[in-house]
Parts: structure tokens; sequence; C-alpha cells
């Protein structure tokens, strides 16, 4: 028989009365370690840590309300990120007196003017709402630098409903909040009065520097982190948890991001408040949509409708209330866009490829088109009612040059359309193509419409007009 004692006290390990020996985990400071299901965690607990490393800063694991391990998997729904000297056109912008102006080594800087007239603002905030909904935390990052000013410029960060976007109070958000007195807090705003603000930490913020915001908004709670991603450190971590009297996170079910410079009154001082927005992403966590990546991106404003680079730019030929212009056959692009109305007289059969649509897809895009539709009609008499029209389709995907005879794009055939008559009206067989695997065109090169007419006759009164949808999504 083999006893187990500590050789300072004598004192025997504890074994049950089935002969079973019973073990305890301890921290340094004696106490037992162990949590019962459903209490709350104390600053003074120990626990067996569970977690991981983010840029060298150790974080714990967290869990949902039922104790299921948060899955983390991140949808994102909006981006925010500097291609040229545009804003995005998935953000607007407003200004009153002050001005924003945007660099690729800087980001959009709010109050760019750095003024603080009475009443001035400078506003982005996303084009659309997005959504919160039970057990679908809403998860925000925002690379900003705040310069802080004197007196009454303020500065914001965060979800807001309704839009931000002029001088009006938020009424419902939640949002980092450097005040007109200088102080920097997490502040959770419910119809217009504030419902639980956090504390100061405007002294550890350096004016010089860029930081990591973030905002996870859950059902019962909102947590705001900011790092240094140079020293790899925790600036403020606090967790706001909203009020017993408040039915729901936010009351309402959709919200806008934001950033906001607004001075409520005129500023004091010779240094008034200005912010640097570099990036901000807003997505789900712990919800896993298994929404297509076309989908995510096309509620990004990045698919084929409207320029990426070029704030809410359509990109289709198509003026309101007026018909299109004649096209110039030829090798070159009749028309510079993605598609959209077409209208050409008929032309002498031959082997002759024109680029009816051709679009530069711009840097640093690139475009998966993943489908194309084609619709034509006959609007004259043709000259020879013996000669049909034939028209063969094509997409030149992926071509480095605008001359398609010099290209070196590669071709994707179409369809054919046919017009064995010459009735005023009659229309060709729809083209319809959807593509299991999509065709990419890189930055710089051109996607291209191209059309044969094999057969026909040259005739001015005839002719055709149409439409082209490109489908498909930039990334």
């Amino acid at each position: 028989m083999a006893n187990i004692r500590d050789e300072n006290t004598g004192n025997g390990v504890f074994v049950d009365s089935n002969g079973t020996l019973q073990i305890g985990l301890y921290d340094l400071n004696g106490n037992l370690i162990f949590k019962t299901p459903g209490t709350s965690y104390l600053s003074t607990d120990r626990i067996m840590p569970m977690g991981g490393l983010s840029d060298n800063v150790w974080r714990s694991i967290r869990s949902n309300a039922i104790g299921d391990l948060a899955s983390a998997s991140f949808t994102p729904i909006i981006d925010y990120t500097i291609e040229t000297t545009n804003i995005p056109s998935n953000f607007y912008s407003f200004t009153s007196s002050q001005t924003i102006t945007t660099a690729l080594a800087t980001g959009t800087l709010l109050n760019a003017s750095a003024i603080g007239t009475s009443g001035s603002y400078a506003v982005i905030e996303s084009s659309k709402l997005i959504p919160k909904n039970s057990r679908g935390p809403l998860f925000l990052k925002v690379r900003a630098r705040l310069i802080k000013g004197g007196i009454n410029g303020t500065a914001e960060i965060g979800f807001a409903n309704p839009t931000p976007g002029s001088a009006a109070l938020i009424g419902f958000g939640f949002f980092f909040y450097y005040d007109n007195m200088g102080t920097l807090r997490p502040k959770c705003v419910f119809n217009t009065l504030t419902s639980v603000l956090g504390t100061d930490f405007s002294a550890s913020i350096s004016s010089s520097k860029y930081y990591d915001w973030e905002i996870l908004v859950d059902d019962n709670y909102v947590r705001f982190i900011v790092s240094d991603p140079n020293t790899q450190t925790i600036i403020t971590d606090q967790t706001l948890t909203i009020s017993e009297g408040i039915g729901k996170t936010g009351q309402y079910s959709h919200f806008f991001t934001y950033a906001r410079i607004y001075y409520p009154a005129a500023g004091v001082g010779t240094t008034f408040t200005q912010m640097y927005v570099a990036d901000m992403m807003v997505g789900f966590v712990d919800r896993n949509l298994t929404k297509p990546y076309s989908h995510i991106q096309s509620g990004n404003f990045l698919n084929s409708l409207i320029s990426p680079t070029t704030n809410l730019t359509q990109i289709a030929n198509w003026s309101n209330s007026a018909a299109p212009s004649a096209a110039t056959l030829a090798n070159t692009a009749s028309y510079s866009t993605m598609g959209g109305q077409f209208s050409f007289a008929a032309v002498a059969g031959a082997e002759t490829d024109y680029a009816l649509f051709e679009y530069q897809i711009p840097s640093p895009y690139s475009f998966y088109c993943t489908g194309i539709e084609i619709d034509t009609f006959n609007t004259g008499a043709s000259g020879n009612v013996a000669t049909p029209t034939m028209l063969t389709w094509a997409l030149g995907s992926n071509s480095p040059s605008a001359n398609i005879a010099t290209s070196g794009g590669k071709i994707v055939t179409l369809g054919a359309q046919s017009f064995p008559s010459a009735v005023i009206g009659s229309q060709g067989q729809q083209i319809n193509q959807h593509f299991t695997t999509p065709f990419v065109t890189d930055a710089g090169n051109y996607i291209q419409i191209i059309m044969k007419c094999p057969i026909g006759v040259a005739t001015a009164s005839q002719v055709f007009r149409g439409v082209v949808q490109i489908e498909g999504y930039f990334e």
C-alpha cells in the first residue's frame, strides 16, 4: 500500500469511499479552479484559459448565451476600401462647410479643411442599412486616425439609425464618441438619449497614429475594442450592457455604419478635430448564411451595374428616355460600356468581327463574367428580301488590347440570330448564356461583346436595335 503525502505538511491526498483519487486544480492563490454553469465571471476568478493569439495579444474564446462555442464565421456585408480619390460606391458622403478628401496613402480625411465653424460637419456612411438579427452579432472594424481638436470638435465611429448624414443628434446607435470637451468613450444611444456610456481613454490615443477600432453588437451588450496595430497592444476593451428597460439592442432591426466630424458650436483653439478613415468592414459573426460569394460582392456594390471606382456611376449604355446613338462598326469599340442598348444599320455579309461593346476593367479590380443575354430586333425593311440577315455573337474575355484584331483576348462563342424576313419588328432568337465557370477579365484588360454578320445586305434603312446584359461581379 502506497501513501502520497505533502512532505511539508504531512497532508495526504483525498480518496473517496469508492477508492477513487480526487484531484482538483488550484490557482496560485490556493483557490479551486472551477465554475458552476450559469454563474457570472468575476475579475478575481482564476480559470483554465482557452483562447488564442491575435496580433500577439491573448484573447479568450467566446461562447454564446447557451454555452455553444461561438463559431466566429465572418460574413462580410459592406466594405469601405479606398482604390482611387473617389468615395467608394457603397458609401455616401455629406458635408456642410467642411470638406472631404481621399488619398490612397492616407485614406478619407473628414474635415480636410480643418475648420471649426458652428454647425459644420463631414460624414461618410454606408449606402444601405445593415441588419441586426437575434443571435446574429454585427462586427465593425475600422482603421482610423483621430486628430483630437480643441473644444466643440466631436467625432464618431460606429452604427446609427436613422441616417447620421447631417448635424442631427443620433437617434439610436452604438459608437465611439469623442465629445466637445475632449473625452473619448464608447456610447450607446436610445431615442437620442444616452443609454450607457463607457470610460474615457482619450489620453491613450495619439493624434499621429492609426488604430483599429472594433465594435461587436450582440443581443444584450455592445463590446468596444481599440488596439494599436504597431505595438500589438489593447488600448481599451469595454463592454456596455443594454439597459433592462430597453426592448432590444438599438430598437431598430437595421443600422448604417458611419464616421463623422461635427461641430455643434464654434471650435475653440487653433487645432480642429479631423479623422482619417483608411478601411472599414462590417459583417456578421456566428452566422453561416451560405450566401454565394457573388451575392456578397453584389451587396457590396461590386456588380456589373456600376463602376467599382467611380461613385455610383452606371456603366451600361442606357440614357434616360433616349435612343442609343448609331454604332460605327469596327474592330474597336462602338460603345465603351458594360453592355446596354445598341443600334446599327445592316451591313454586307462578311467575316469581319465588330467590337460592338468594349469595357476596360478599372484597376485594381478583376471582373468575373457569369452570364450574357442579348436581344435583337429589326426596325427597318431589308433592301433585298431574298437575302436574310444572320448575326453571330461572341464574348471577348481578358483582352489586353482595345482592338479585337490584335487584342489576343480569348473568344467564347455565345450563339447566333437570324432574320429570315424583312418584317419590321421581327426579333431574333434570344441569346441567354450562364457560365458555370465564370470568365475573368483582369485589371486594365477589356471585356468585349463581338458581333459578326456572315450573311446580310448593306441597307441604311434596315436598322437593328437591341440590348446586351452582362452579368458578373468585380473583385
